[in-house]
């Protein structure tokens, strides 16, 4: 359920840009930590936000090498002079970064045991580390598995490079005090990113952190009309244990704290109990659509989603899914979903088209777990905001820009011992 590893590297580039650049979320990150989101990156790759996109980037590099219509053996394997063609800064903080992906090759007297089942639904240690060492070479046995550890999987690489520093395991509290920072980042960049889309449209109104009995907060809160819509932010990741046994209980780490936060704030929000951050009280809808927002993919599909909903609903002991008293059901969406809104969605100034289409998913299983398909929604109009697409091509131009640091001499010299030009192994200009 859990072992489809492939994604879009260009949203992920571009998203990450965003993370490391856009004012409002390194502004949300230093009011909730007293520290800003780049000493974060400092204190746990000992790069700053914008050298870790970059090395990010090149990680890219070894698997970009291949060509698979005319693919060679060779070109799977790379020795240390493969970073030759990189900068002196360049190099040591990208072999540094690259260094949590690596393990060596293990050497075994026995057989392996187990039936094939077992052995491909427990070897999952080459997504913690799909390089394999031997020696001086190496081999990068997935270029989507690199790119998942270093654009996607940050909350848990931040773990590997701490423990790594401290040398020792971090307990349990540690790691959650360890990765708000960046959960506080990706809550700020969903923000930011739905307030700029909506900015066009003259019904809407949006309460970020808006607040509901003693101490709670629902993330974001928007209202247009009759309907409002309560997103709970989760920068939370599937585990490895879901990759092995695609059990729904592994998934509960994963959202339910935020089905159960979504739907608190949907009650309160359904009773006129919920108020904006500066305390003015926001007024009772006749519709809520509680959602929980990931940062990563959500392994549910329409056929297994409502098994899920049932497993969900009995653990949390609460009507989750029920869609009654003007509470819709639940519903899942990952950031992708939500970047692809623009392109998707009506935003001009009198349009509902997003609450519309969400109203929509949370009352019909057969789109719930979709993507947005067509003839359910009025697509984009001429001249509706563009949010994203701007934000990748800036990642894009970032990228570009940094290629006379990234290649000693210039895209056009190579000492590196592979074939074909330097600039494109290294992934410059994609």
């Amino acid at each position: 359920m859990a072992h489809n590893t492939a994604f879009d590297t260009r949203n992920a580039l571009g998203r990450l840009f965003g993370l490391c650049t856009i004012k409002e979320v390194s502004d949300f990150v230093l009011e909730k930590t007293n520290a800003s989101l780049d000493s974060w990156f400092q204190e746990t790759f000992q790069l700053s936000a914008l050298e870790y996109l970059s090395c990010a980037f090149l990680s890219a590099g070894p698997a970009l090498r291949i060509d698979y219509n005319k693919p060679l053996a060779d070109d799977l394997f790379l020795t240390d002079d493969f970073w030759e063609t990189l900068a002196g800064d360049a190099k040591s903080k990208t072999k540094h970064l690259l260094d949590l992906a690596a393990q060596d090759v293990a050497v075994s007297t026995n057989p392996p045991t187990g039936t094939i089942e077992e052995f491909m639904y427990d070897a999952v240690s080459f997504y913690v580390r799909p390089v394999l060492r031997m020696g001086g070479v190496s081999l990068c046995t997935s270029s989507n598995l690199m790119l998942r550890k270093f654009l996607v999987g940050i909350p848990y690489l931040a773990f590997e490079s701490r423990e790594r520093t401290l040398k020792r395991a971090l307990a349990e509290n540690e790691r959650k005090q360890f990765r708000a920072p960046f959960g506080h980042a990706f809550e700020a960049y969903s923000c930011w990113l739905i307030r700029q889309l909506l900015t066009p449209q003259t019904n809407t109104k949006i309460f970020p952190n808006a607040k509901y009995g003693e101490n709670n907060e629902c993330d974001i809160v928007l209202v247009s009309d009759d309907t409002a819509v309560c997103i709970e932010c989760k920068a939370s990741m599937p585990s490895l244990a879901l990759r092995r046994s695609g059990a729904f209980a592994q998934l509960d780490a994963m959202l339910k704290v935020g089905s159960m936060q979504s739907y608190k704030a949907a009650l309160a929000m359904r009773c006129g109990e919920m108020k904006s951050s500066s305390g003015d009280a926001i007024e009772a809808v006749r519709y809520v659509i509680p959602c929980v927002l990931s940062y990563d993919d959500i392994p549910l599909s329409t056929l297994s989603g409502p098994f899920y909903e049932r497993h969900l609903a009995g653990v949390a002991k609460m009507p989750l899914f029920a869609g009654e008293n003007g509470i819709e059901a639940v519903q899942f969406f990952d950031i992708d979903f939500v970047e692809s809104w623009e392109s998707r969605l009506d935003f001009s100034p009198s349009s509902r088209a997003l609450f519309g289409y969400l109203l929509q998913r949370a009352r019909s299983l057969s789109i719930r777990y979709r993507s947005i398909q067509d003839g359910y929604s009025t697509n984009a109009s001429p001249g509706s905001p563009k949010v994203f697409d701007p934000l990748v091509e800036a990642s894009k131009a970032f990228l570009n820009g940094q290629r006379a640091s990234f290649l000693r001499g210039g895209p056009q010299q190579s000492t590196a011992p592979w074939r074909g030009d330097s600039s494109k192994s290294l992934g410059v200009g994609r």
